[in-house]
């Protein structure tokens, strides 16, 4: 499942015999809180760009990135587009994530500096362009 894609667009899982290796990090997250099981998830993409292990970790967050970018821009069509800009942000700077907080708040961070950067604002500036520093530093 691609948590990039607006719902609606996300193709149906297909059928695997092998397993990758986001199956084995979410074997290894299955016994963790939350946030390990996030920081499982987000590791298995920065060792091997495993994207499905970034794709789940960002399924996981959905909901809670949908109300922020929809709170932040005012309509459906702007927190989409801000959602899918996050997505792409979040693989860019992957590794950027020094592990001061909780990966949820790393990727709500991104969420809203995307929203607080999209065209309906007038800004100019991709936030996939802000400082990973910075965009650590808003999680923690």
């Amino acid at each position: 499942m691609d948590a990039c894609m607006p719902m609606d667009d996300r193709p149906a899982p297909a059928a695997s015999s092998t397993r990758s290796s986001s199956d084995a990090a979410a074997d290894a997250a299955a016994s963790l809180d939350e946030s390990g099981r996030d920081l499982v998830l987000l590791d298995a993409f920065r060792r091997s760009g495993d994207r499905d292990a970034m794709d789940r970790l960002l399924s996981r967050h959905d909901a809670d990135a949908y109300r922020l970018a929809r709170r932040l821009t005012g309509n459906a069509a702007d927190a989409e587009d801000d959602l899918q800009e996050a997505c792409i942000c979040c693989m860019a700077h992957a590794k950027s994530f020094r592990g001061d907080g909780a990966v949820r708040l790393w990727v709500l961070a991104i969420v809203a500096n995307a929203a607080r950067h999209h065209p309906h604002h007038h800004h100019s500036t991709s936030s996939c362009l802000t400082s990973p520093a910075r965009l650590a530093g808003m999680a923690s």
